[in-house]
């Protein structure tokens, strides 16, 4: 296992007590859903679905982080957090933040190594790729590096027209329908393969007025060309349009007030172009490049290192670990949403790469990578060599519940009465033995349960 070493041990130290102190404000926060959904449960007649699926978000918050492993130095007893088992519920407070921080390290190190993607080619087949892709998949198969280009950083956000109590043609759950439409856009538009070298996508819901808003945002890989921004915005627009026409629409024919929004959307847009819309379909779409601020004025960023560019980037993505049915004004979760979708959603795959990020394995979301990756930010603390911790430890497993910080003192770590009286010793002389016992402890308690 590779540890990339951090040059302060202080501020590793610092940051790690921040982070100890996240993991349990987050755990408290679950405690606190817990105690909302069980209210909600008793309080609304919920069918066998919503029933189970509330259930399990229950069991999952109520049993998220309780191993969590932590250290006490031998020589000074200062306490150090090392890591967390997580539930992997997409509602879980402790692992939408244990996911943010996945996507954060995976972009950055992928945004670093790909500056340029490779136009590669093969007999009279061209096409697009990364670099890592290039080297595992198409090198192989005899594909030649023809060139290097840059690309610009778009977000787009799709919807379709819908309406309460009937959705989108009739189908409350356009889930698959949606994903569908997108594909076939890509696969079928004619001059997207010019423009978009490719991306990826979720879907994401909210509900309004017109019942449940089922929509997609998108982060696209887009050429570098003359307003690029308003060509690509163009050529999706109207094939969207086409492809989302609502028959429950009751729009027959354009306003002027209407006209006028979708020609203020792309400047290079006619009434010509209007014409040829369908007043039944998607008339707006939102698509702009990934920028950054410099003094309060927007700027494109180019800076593929820098922070404001995964700032950007991650803005724009933050549907990987958003939680569901989170209303992000009020801070509140929306329990019925939450009721309704979860067993709608449950395993759908709502999150796609396609184009050049088709295979790009760095870029997956695995949730049994957290055990490691916390290990692995705990570097600076840890030998660039042995891999092993520079102090001394004794290990042991505590709630994170039950684990208080001291603002006064760089978030100095204490374990509460509870947590002592809860807490489990592991008998491991190095952290990689401590993290294996761990693993094996929570397979143990939980394959206990499931054989009792």
């Amino acid at each position: 296992m590779k540890i990339e070493q951090k040059s302060d041990p202080f501020l590793c130290r610092k940051f790690n007590r921040k982070r100890s102190n996240t993991i349990s404000a987050l755990k408290r926060k679950n405690l606190n859903l817990i105690k909302m959904v069980e209210a909600y449960k008793s309080s609304v007649e919920l069918d066998q679905d919503k029933e189970t699926h509330l259930t399990r978000l229950t069991k999952d918050a109520s049993r998220c982080a309780n191993f969590s492993l932590y250290g006490n130095d031998n020589a000074t007893s200062d306490i150090t957090y090392f890591a967390s088992v997580m539930c992997g519920n997409k509602v879980c407070f402790v692992c939408n933040y244990a996911r943010q921080k996945r996507v954060r390290r995976k972009y950055f190190r992928w945004f670093k190594d790909n500056k340029t993607l490779y136009e590669i080619g093969k007999g009279k087949s061209r096409r697009y790729c990364t670099r890592s892709r290039f080297a595992t998949h198409f090198a192989p198969r005899g594909y030649q590096v023809i060139s290097e280009q840059p690309y610009d950083i778009m977000h787009l956000t799709l919807t379709v027209p819908h309406y309460s109590g009937t959705g989108f043609n009739g189908e409350r759950y356009y889930y698959e329908i949606l994903a569908g439409i997108f594909h076939n856009m890509r696969n079928e538009a004619k001059g997207w393969n010019e423009l978009v070298y490719g991306g990826e996508y979720g879907i994401e819901t909210t509900q309004n007025e017109n019942g449940l808003n089922i929509h997609i945002h998108s982060i696209l890989f887009v050429k570098q060309c003359t307003q690029n921004r308003n060509r690509v915005h163009r050529l999706i627009l109207k094939e969207w349009n086409r492809r989302t026409v609502n028959r429950d629409n009751p729009r027959e024919a354009f306003t002027e007030t209407a006209i006028d929004s979708i020609l203020k959307s792309n400047r290079t847009i006619n009434r010509n172009y209007v014409k040829d819309l369908n007043p039944k379909g998607t008339t707006m779409i939102n698509l702009e490049m990934i920028y950054s601020y410099d003094q309060g004025i927007k700027v494109r960023t180019t800076d593929f290192n820098s922070q404001e560019m995964l700032r950007a980037v991650m803005e724009a993505i933050k549907y990987h670990f958003e939680p569901l049915a989170f209303d992000k004004e009020n801070k509140t979760f929306d329990l019925d949403l939450m009721a309704e979708i979860m067993p709608v959603i449950y395993k759908k795959q709502l999150y796609k790469k396609f184009g050049c990020l088709h295979g790009e394995k760095s870029l997956n979301l695995k949730e049994d990578d957290t055990l490691r990756e916390d290990f692995e930010e705990s570097a600076g603390l840890i030998d660039e060599e042995t891999g092993e911790l520079y102090p001394e430890y004794s290990f042991f497993v505590a709630n994170p519940a039950f684990v208080y910080h001291d603002p006064k003192d760089n978030n100095k770590i204490y374990m509460s009465k509870e947590g002592k009286r809860r807490l489990k010793k592991i008998n491991a002389f190095t952290v990689i033995a401590a993290v294996s016992q761990l693993g094996n402890m929570v397979k143990a308690q939980y394959h206990n349960k499931t054989k009792n």
